[in-house]
């Protein structure tokens, strides 16, 4: 049962993303593919000696949610499970989250601020689990071509398809970093951007919880929302997408063969 691993690089997250690698490639799961995704930027990890690594990296920065699309579109795997490049995680947390029983377990986190305290426990869900991949496709999965709130309104869109399980044991460990989305004026919490990216949030979850009602059937009420979402999407990203999509499938293929 093959976990694909995506790691989501920028070019600030240089001094990061080896952590990140590490302690996904550290799991007592040992039955993973860990996806780097070079957003923009290739990722310092030529020192990283481990078949189950693969690097995808293109020259233009698209957003976390563009990287994380290419993954989960292009991977083979029954399983999915998302790590920013700033971020690191336990080395439990896919065999807790597997062990939860459902098909998909969202998670608990550690918070830590720049300092590198020893952090903060939020048990709010967040996206840091692990899915069955099939209920991402079944959503359209994330807006490739948003930057900000795509996490928080994947849950929201899942839970109303159908039930979504979470963990209340924190495994993934988020770094507060100055600069980053959440911590940036321009993109932080009380940012115009964010409210913005709220309202308009609120109109999708809105749309997607009529065409629901509507569709009693658990395969219509999922393909109405995906139809739905998929306009939200403009064709250039669409073509973008598939293009590293396609690309990244092929070294999935090629790993997976060797």
């Amino acid at each position: 049962m093959t976990v694909l691993v995506s790691v989501t690089h920028y070019a600030p997250t240089r001094d990061f993303v080896a952590r990140a690698v590490e302690s996904v490639l550290a799991q007592t799961y040992r039955d993973l593919v860990c996806v780097v995704i070079g957003d923009g930027d290739v990722p310092p990890l030529s020192h990283i000696r481990d078949e189950r690594l693969i690097v995808h990296s293109y020259p233009v920065n698209h957003g976390a949610y563009f990287a994380q699309d290419v993954a989960i579109w292009a991977s083979p795997f029954e399983w999915y499970a998302p790590v920013a490049a700033d971020d690191w995680i336990e080395p439990d947390h896919i065999e807790r989250s597997l062990s939860h029983g459902t098909d998909m377990a969202c998670g608990a986190l550690w918070y830590h601020n720049d300092r590198y305290v020893e952090g903060i426990v939020v048990r709010k869900a967040y996206e840091v689990g692990v899915y069955r991949t099939a209920r991402y496709h079944e959503i359209g999965a994330h807006n490739p071509a948003e930057r900000l709130g795509q996490d928080s309104l994947t849950l929201k869109v899942m839970r109303i398809v159908r039930p979504v399980g979470a963990t209340t044991y924190p495994t993934y460990h988020r770094l507060g970093r100055p600069g980053s989305l959440s911590t940036h004026p321009d993109s932080r919490r009380d940012s115009p951007a964010r409210r913005q990216m709220r309202m308009r949030n609120r109109a999708i979850v809105a749309r997607c919880q009529k065409l629901a009602r509507m569709n009693p059937n658990l395969g219509k009420r999922a393909a109405r929302i995906r139809a739905f979402r998929d306009t939200l999407v403009p064709l250039r990203v669409k073509a973008e997408l598939a293009v590293e999509v396609e690309a990244l499938r092929a070294k999935v293929g090629e790993a997976v063969a060797a």
